[in-house]
């Protein structure tokens, strides 16, 4: 938690801790498995997830960051994952509309219920996402 101050000499706004940060609570949280080994991490995976709203804020903050990083999509969004060692890592997310387009690439014939017959045939467009191969071109 933190609280505004004005600075006494420069009148201008500082920031005065108040308790733990963050960081304060994961190196807590890292002494803490240090020191109880019976704790079973085997299957630990820890992400760090930075939502953002675009493709732009998406490539600046991870070269931002700096180091090696892998795409990959899913239903709805699209990430950049860099791995820190031990099962722990660091994801920078976005929704996939905001980095993929989506287009048209056919149509499929499904059979859908009717009001005045059991089944009709309905012809229904298919989309595929086209992602860009790399993410990290798009940093401004």
């Amino acid at each position: 938690m933190s609280a505004t101050q004005a600075n006494d000499v420069t009148g201008e706004a500082t920031v005065e801790q108040q308790g733990p940060s963050f960081t304060d609570g994961l190196r807590a949280l890292a002494d803490l498995l240090d020191a109880n080994p019976q704790i079973d991490t085997q299957w630990r995976d820890y992400r760090f997830i930075l939502f953002v709203g675009s493709s732009e804020e998406l490539a600046r903050t991870a070269v931002g960051i700096g180091g090696q990083w892998e795409k990959s999509e899913d239903h709805y969004y699209c990430n950049l994952d860099r791995s820190l060692g031990g099962g722990v890592g660091i994801q920078v997310t976005t929704a996939r509309g905001n980095v993929c387009e989506r287009v048209q690439v056919g149509t499929e014939t499904v059979m859908v219920p009717a009001p005045d017959a059991p089944m009709v045939e309905e012809e229904r467009p298919v989309y595929e996402w086209k992602c860009p191969e790399s993410l990290l071109g798009v940093a401004r």
